[in-house]
């Protein structure tokens, strides 16, 4: 009786700085998070030295609220009564070969309402180092611009200077401008990062103080603060028209998916997301477009155009990846808590210009105005209101994954297949695509999971492979696959795999980029199966856009070999749209190991084995495998050493 099993699970889930060197994780000295070595200075507190240590017999311990990012110290009793501060925000101010501007922006932080915070505020001046091949001129005015950060005294708390031991390059001198996550120390809410070429109005403090102090218990979908006066309508165009910025409401604040890279206030858990995030997803060049309605954002575009110079598109992405917003103030008369000098720099080359907004230069109630986040207009890409669901969606309750195969009948196979996924991804939502009666076993079976039964099967049910061939109906059931994918998205979520019902899992499935579109998993046979049968397993795949599902039924009905069109398909498919290849440890199949259809030309069934507590396939650990265990040929050889290898790494599915 054929058995084919398709099941979905859910889970909710202008510069400061030299242009970009080549910066990777793979990099030790250049990694994301690697503290480094960077030659820093210490610059006497014009008020009060506050390199002040904590004594062990005062301080028993620090432990970190792994929910809100605050350290909480637990002190002896003999401090008991001692009130423990929380520390101020920071500020980096970050810079390269323009000495008089940062001179211009240090002369105007001392000038900066710090309020209560005055001597409290931890300003670090980072100075990238410059190329290898720099002119002589470049060297002389990083030179002196070393010396501007190292002669100013701040008024308002102690001030470091970072000089970079060799070129970092925009992203990484952005990146790593606050490091929280690797500082102990550091408690603080939010940190602010200013480039050289901006000029801070003296109320920004006072402005950023009290959004903390407004929402800062509310900061699941707040990225960033931005200083700067929004003005930018990044998409091109909208099926609703464009928008304007910044918003008619002056005086109130308002939220919008663009950041602002002109006075960015960094907030410590999405700070350290992102940063986590970069490590994950950061490669030279060009990776992916943002877009909005299929079209790239402006910003998407510059990044695309010049990659090197634009910092901005990675955090643009983490943000739009997580439906996160940035918090501006909307003032009156034009005016800007942070100004732009428009100066010559990685982005502008003319003649220097005047700021792209007067500052602030006046208390307004616009300072101290902050309404309740759910009476705040919310913009999108487009300018204009984002719909309802989006603004009342977050991350943590998104659709993120759907995992989908198909069965007509309730075989040992399609048990193994749903055990493994109650072992390794339980909290899923399962959709299946079947027959009634098999629905019924399998929700039966498994009572724990959560399923969605599709019982579009039933008119294939009595079938074998034989008779749909005769009838014309095996390609029509196997394209099912592109049905219960397109089901799964069309249901809301972002991503759907497919496994066939004789796959199970070893581990949990990988997790897939936002940008990865479809990922497809190589054979790896022989030059002639992959000839006959494909590039591609049919059996195991990924997509996130319903155009790819699409394609694929439309190439499936007149590709090569009639026993596997939906797998010839594949090939024709991997020409229209980009895609990735899956892991080696991701479906490793029967052909794999059969010496009649792998390179190798001979049986590599000795090649499974445990390794400090992992299942390998030569030298890739094991996700998920693919073969049925009634395969009279298959099943006894693998028997030699599956069996074993899952006893002795202990893993769940040694009973199976």
């Amino acid at each position: 009786m054929l058995f084919i099993l398709a099941l979905c699970l859910a889970v909710l889930h202008g510069d400061s700085t030299a242009s970009d060197a080549s910066w990777s994780e793979s990099d030790p000295g250049t990694c994301l998070l690697q503290t480094g070595t960077v030659r820093q200075t210490r610059i006497k507190d014009a008020k009060k030295d506050l390199d002040i240590p904590h004594s062990p017999s005062k301080i028993a311990d620090q432990q970190q609220n792994p929910l809100t990012g605050k350290r909480t110290q637990a002190v002896d009793k003999s401090v008991e009564n001692t009130v423990i501060e929380e520390q101020a925000p920071c500020i980096v101010v970050l810079a390269f070969d323009r000495p008089a501007s940062l001179d211009r922006l240090l002369t105007q932080l001392n000038k900066v309402d710090f309020g209560s915070d005055s001597g409290r505020v931890r300003l670090t001046m980072s100075i990238d180092h410059p190329k290898t091949d720099a002119s002589t001129k470049v060297l002389e005015q990083q030179r002196r611009t070393i010396s501007v950060a190292k002669n100013f005294t701040f008024a308002h708390g102690e001030a470091l200077v970072q000089e970079q031991p060799r070129h970092a390059g925009l992203v990484k001198q952005w990146v790593d401008a606050w490091k929280p996550d690797l500082d102990s120390a550091d408690s603080r809410p939010a940190c602010v990062i200013l480039e050289d070429d901006v000029v801070p109005s003296r109320f920004a403090w006072l402005w950023t103080k009290n959004a903390l102090a407004a929402y800062g218990d509310q900061l699941q979908r707040i990225a960033t603060f931005g200083w700067q006066r929004q003005t930018l309508v990044p998409a091109s165009s909208s099926s609703r028209g464009l928008g304007h910025m910044p918003p008619s409401e002056i005086g109130k604040p308002f939220m919008s998916k663009l950041m602002a890279s002109w006075g960015l206030v960094a907030l410590r858990s999405h700070w350290i997301g992102f940063r986590r995030w970069m490590v994950q997803n950061y490669v030279d060049g060009h990776p992916a477009a943002v877009l909005f309605e299929g079209r790239e954002i402006q910003p998407s575009v510059w990044h695309r155009n010049g990659p090197s110079g634009v910092w901005t598109y990675w955090l643009i992405r983490y943000m739009d990846e997580n439906r996160l917003f940035t918090l501006y103030a909307n003032l009156p008369a034009g005016t800007t808590l942070c100004a732009n000098m428009r100066e010559p720099g990685l982005h502008y080359s003319g003649i220097a210009a005047s700021a792209d907004a007067p500052l602030l230069q006046s208390d307004t109630p616009a300072l101290s105005t902050f309404p309740s986040l759910e009476a705040l207009t919310w913009y999108d890409w487009d300018g204009k209101p984002v719909p309802s669901q989006v603004r009342n969606s977050s991350a943590s309750t998104r659709k993120i994954l759907a995992l989908c195969t198909m069965t007509t009948s309730f075989t040992q196979d399609v048990k193994r297949l749903l055990h493994s996924i109650e072992v390794f991804m339980p909290n899923v939502t399962v959709y299946v695509y079947t027959t009634k009666p098999t629905g019924d076993d399998i929700s039966a079976a498994f009572p724990r999971m959560s399923f969605v039964m599709n019982h579009t099967l039933s008119r294939y049910a009595g079938m074998d492979r034989e008779s749909m061939m005769r009838a014309h109906l095996w390609t029509s059931l196997q394209m099912e696959k592109a049905a219960v994918l397109r089901a799964a998205l069309n249901d809301g979520f972002e991503g759907a795999w497919f496994l066939d019902a004789d796959v199970f899992l070893l581990a949990p499935l990988p997790n897939m980029s936002q940008r990865t579109l479809l990922a497809l998993s190589p054979q790896l046979t022989n030059a002639w199966q992959a000839k006959m049968y494909g590039t591609f397993n049919g059996g195991t795949m990924f997509v996130r856009d319903v155009k790819v599902l699409d394609d694929w039924e439309s190439i499936a009905p007149t590709a090569r070999c009639a026993q596997a069109q939906d797998q010839t398909a594949l090939d024709a498919l991997a020409t229209k749209h980009p895609y990735s290849n899956m892991s080696c440890g991701v479906n490793v199949g029967w052909w794999q190991l059969k010496g009649s259809h792998n390179p190798e030309g001979h049986d590599m069934f000795h090649r499974i084995r445990c390794e400090n507590g992992h299942i390998m396939f030569k030298d890739c650990e094991v996700v998920s495998m693919h073969f049925h265990s009634a395969d009279r040929d298959v099943a006894p050889r693998l028997k030699a050493y599956l069996p074993d290898a899952l006893s002795e790494c202990k893993s769940p599915m040694a009973a199976w």
